[in-house]
């Protein structure tokens, strides 16, 4: 129950623990240093009330830490703020266990909770709603508790199910183990909109959830009132309750999800606050979605662009959720060969439409400027690693140099998208050689193609195994269906109706690893100004120089390339 479908008490008791002067899993240490015959396994049998447990579990946690501040009356403190920070159930649970009911499943709540002298359910840890679950399994009233066998055992038993009938959720990983031995399928919960996505696809069916979303964010919430009146007024759907979740990306651009008359809406805003002149431009993203939809290009249905920041404090659009799969993991592992081999060939076959829209025929000649997008690019990235360093990176100092005096002629203008790459694509759930939208164009401009065809191939390089950004470096590409970077970029001629692009696209690499070791480097110093977790900026910092490395590296392959065309 705790953690699963109401919040955590792990962050309810760290955050008791920080206000009150005490270390960090001081509470779950005293937990946990007698799980059988200790206080807290007492009151979760029923032995005691939790009236009768304040002092003993206070002299316990006092001798473990050799702390006389810890007594009856700070526990009787700690179990009260526990039990209301616990009082607010999740609505992606509460929706996904009304989902399983409908569709004809059995639902079981399985909680260690505790008796109280006031009696009745009021005296325990329970939430309104119990109506929903079929049996209710309370370690207090049952005698037992996890991670002990036999209340697992007795679930299976109450709902008359087997262990491969069953799932079970919990975000303790010792409370999982035990059903593991039964046979029951788990999920640790780490965060519950994740766990309910992580049900959907082990149950095989849809439970209403949308993935990617969870709570909007602090600071970013919307007037559902207003929202539920512009869309009855903008689409004449007529009037309703409206529900708003946010999506996890889109960090610059907040992204909502909204459901609304049965329907399920997007909406992207500019974020609240003064912002600098130019930036957040939904107003663009708006306007290149919209001109390229009426070319062929996959862009999710559009339903408006609202200027007036009096409606929602900022600008926003909306647009139709498109229901597909997105594909986080460039290396797609749970695909086939043959349907990765689909998946990029669609990926390939969208950035080349993309690229051959005529701007003019589409109304975006004044996209942005023609011609020398790349020159303009390396002035841009070197102003900012300069504004940014935080050391010497002489890989980097070298490209800087090498890039302005290398650049190819630009052989064409096109819109470029700026970040096109496979997890900004929605596929088709069950057809991979389809894509249905192209997202976050945020970045978009006028440009040279062949430098956002190479940016497409920028994972090839990274490793299988980075945890900030996944690659494919040191996979057996061949194998698993995956083109090369150069067979990539030989298939991107053919589609486009080009010759090849071999000569200059170690540049294009080049270019590309110069980019992201730039906006790494930002990253970088903005996580050693703690505006960023420590984690990032030790990543990031790595990054910056392997990238600036590797750019480095595909500048001398090009120098290599030319000198060996000259000497022919």
């Amino acid at each position: 129950m705790g953690g699963v479908i109401l919040p955590s008490p792990f962050s309810a008791a760290h955050k008791w623990e920080a206000e009150h002067g005490y270390s960090k899993g001081t509470v779950f240490a005293a937990i946990k240093q007698d799980p059988k015959q200790g206080a807290w396994a007492r009151l979760e049998r029923g032995e005691m009330a939790l009236e009768e447990f304040y002092k003993p579990f206070a002299e316990e946690a006092a001798a473990l830490h050799k702390d006389p501040s810890i007594t009856d009356e700070l526990v009787k403190d700690f179990m009260a703020n526990l039990a209301q920070s616990l009082a607010t159930p999740d609505e992606d649970m509460l929706d996904a266990i009304a989902s399983l009911k409908s569709q004809g499943l059995k639902v079981a709540l399985l909680t260690n909770n505790w008796k109280s002298k006031t009696g009745g359910k009021a005296g325990r840890l329970l939430f309104d709603g119990l109506e929903m679950f079929d049996e209710v399994i309370e370690s207090c009233m049952e005698g037992m508790r996890k991670p002990e066998p036999e209340i697992y055992q007795l679930t299976l038993d109450r709902l008359g199910v087997s262990a491969s009938q069953a799932v079970f959720l919990d975000d303790i990983p010792g409370n999982l183990r035990p059903a593991e031995t039964l046979g029951i399928s788990t999920i640790l919960v780490r965060q519950q909109a994740a766990a309910v996505t992580e049900l959907q696809e082990l149950l095989g069916r849809s439970l209403g959830h949308i993935p990617g979303t969870e709570k909007v964010r602090h600071g970013m919430g919307l007037d559902e009132k207003v929202v539920a009146t512009y869309l009855s007024s903008t689409l004449s759907l007529g009037e309703g309750p409206v529900r708003i979740k946010q999506f996890q990306h889109g960090q610059s651009n907040p992204t909502y999800l909204v459901q609304f008359q049965g329907q399920n809406f997007v909406l992207r805003k500019k974020p609240p606050g003064k912002l600098l002149p130019g930036a957040h431009a939904i107003e663009r993203e708006y306007r290149v979605m919209e001109a390229l939809s009426k070319h062929g290009v996959p862009i999710p249905p559009l339903h408006g662009l609202c200027h007036d920041s009096s409606v929602l404090g900022t600008p926003f659009y909306l647009m139709s959720y498109v229901p597909g799969r997105i594909f986080k993991d460039p290396s797609l592992p749970d695909l086939s060969p043959e349907d990765r081999r689909k998946v990029y060939a669609a990926m390939n076959r969208t950035i080349a439409q993309i690229h051959s829209v005529d701007v003019e025929t589409a109304g975006l000649s004044d996209y942005g400027k023609h011609g020398e997008y790349v020159g303009r690019q390396v002035k841009t990235w070197t102003r900012q690693y300069e504004a940014s360093k935080t050391g010497e990176i002489p890989a980097m100092d070298k490209v800087i140099a090498w890039l302005p005096g290398n650049i190819p002629a630009q052989r064409r203008t096109s819109v470029v998208h700026g970040d096109f790459r496979v997890d900004n694509l929605i596929y088709d759930r069950d057809d991979p050689s389809q894509v249905l939208a192209v997202l976050d164009w945020e970045l978009s401009t006028l440009g040279d193609p062949l430098a956002d065809a190479a940016y497409g191939c920028m994972a090839h390089f990274f490793d299988s195994t980075a945890t900030m950004l996944s690659g494919l470096r040191g996979l057996d590409l061949e194998s698993m269906g995956i083109p090369s970077d150069k067979e990539y970029m030989e298939e991107y001629c053919r589609n486009m109706g080009i010759p090849s692009i071999a000569d200059t696209w170690n540049f294009y690499l080049c270019f590309g690893f110069f980019r992201m070791a730039a906006i790494l480097q930002g990253v970088y110093k903005r996580s050693l100004e703690g505006k960023a977790s420590g984690q990032n900026a030790e990543q990031a910092g790595r990054l910056t120089v392997e990238f600036a490395d590797m750019s480095w590296s595909f500048a001398q392959k090009q120098e290599a390339f030319n000198k060996k065309v000259h000497s022919d």
